[in-house]
């Protein structure tokens, strides 16, 4: 075996690299990433490079511990120093490690800056290291810029297995990942794929950067890409309904039963619409079960355009309670609503029951009481 290996190295490249796509997912307008630029990752605007955050990421294979007689330690501290100032007093400067933290920089944050100053002098004092020594004597010499940086370090410590970390990454994005419901290799290939663009931008290494737009247009490229089949729902799906909990809400008179009774729907009709509301309850479990993030915005949507029908119609009806009467017309407005096709879902839904059930559901809730069938009488 040769007694070059050079392995810890490549998997440490590696490691900063995905903390780069981590990063790249928490972007917003106007922002980018910078890469070895300024710092190992620099968050920081486009249109006038204020830099929102700098990251010293320092991987270390196996058990270790950020102290006095670690280099990577005083390095970090005199990278910070050497550039203060590209720093805001709001710029956040992240120390970010593997290894575990000194007792002294676990409360780090707690204590005041001549502490800081003295902990420091005392760890330089502990070590023969002459490289330790060399970035001690550097940054003591900057000490208006070393106060300054100490006032904003923070330390982070996450004992990241290096075969964990794209696990890692993929769950704490999940709203964009569990597009991909579970397909494994899917959600792999995506983390492959921002790896590339990572990759790609190191053309100039002076000015290797990402910014939201590119990242956005990437995301989106390997979504049409990979996009899963949608889940589309027949009435088949959600005909079964439990009778009997039926017969449960009929008893209790819940919400939505008292404002179908205000308009003097008869018990059939409101057997009927428990029936309907049970199927529209079917209708969103199926859905949910296929991919619940994505899903659980498209029914945010879908209860917003029913609301707005809803809205649209009510006053339409309202106008109309002096010539037909206000019970008539109110049923009327139920019967129209329960007939309208609202095309929030139109990708998946081939089915009434839904759509006539979800005004039961919208009706039942007691906190957005908008749902309200019983026109006023003007």
């Amino acid at each position: 075996m040769s007694g070059h290996n050079n392995i810890p190295a490549t998997k440490g490249n590696f490691y900063h690299y995905y903390l780069v796509i981590n990063k790249l997912f928490d972007l917003e307008v106007n922002q980018k990433i910078m890469i070895e630029v300024a710092g190992d990752i620099t968050k920081a605007t486009i249109d006038n490079e204020l830099f929102l955050e700098n990251i010293e990421v320092k991987y270390h294979e196996g058990k270790n511990e950020l102290n006095a007689s670690n280099v990577d330690f005083w390095k970090s501290l005199r990278n910070y120093v050497n550039d203060v100032d590209k720093y805001t007093s709001n710029t956040k400067l992240i120390l970010q490690t593997t290894s575990t933290l000194h007792s002294d920089l676990i409360s780090f944050d707690n204590k005041t800056l001549e502490e800081k100053l003295l902990l420091l002098d005392g760890w330089s004092k502990d070590t023969k290291n002459k490289e330790i020594i060399s970035h001690y004597e550097f940054i003591i010499s900057q000490k208006d810029a070393l106060s300054k940086i100490l006032n904003q370090i923070v330390f982070v410590s996450e004992h990241i297995n290096y075969s964990e970390i794209v696990s890692i990454v993929i769950k704490r994005h999940k709203n964009y990942f569990d597009f991909f419901e579970d397909e494994e290799k899917i959600k792999m290939d995506a983390i492959s794929f921002f790896m590339g663009l990572i990759i790609s931008k190191l053309e100039d290494k002076n000015n290797w950067e990402i910014d939201f737009v590119t990242f956005r247009e990437y995301k989106n490229r390997f979504v049409e890409k990979n996009r899963p089949s949608k889940k589309i729902i027949d009435e088949i799906d959600i005909l079964k309904v439990d009778n009997e909990q039926i017969q449960v809400e009929l008893d209790k008179n819940l919400l939505y039963l008292q404002k179908l009774k205000n308009i003097d729907l008869n018990e059939e009709q409101l057997i009927d619409a428990g029936r309907n509301k049970y199927r529209a309850l079917n209708f969103v479990n199926e859905l949910m079960s296929h991919k619940i993030s994505f899903y659980q915005d498209k029914m945010k949507d879908c209860e917003q355009v029913f609301l707005s029908t809803f809205a649209s119609k009510q006053s339409r009806f309202q106008n109309k309670v002096k010539r037909n009467g206000l019970i008539e017309s109110s049923q009327d407005l139920y019967e129209d609503l329960s007939d309208t096709e609202i095309l929030c879902l139109h990708d998946e839904d081939r089915t009434t029951s839904f759509r006539k059930g979800f005004w039961h559901i919208l009706a039942d809730d007691e906190e957005n009481n908008q749902v309200i069938w019983l026109l006023k009488d003007r």
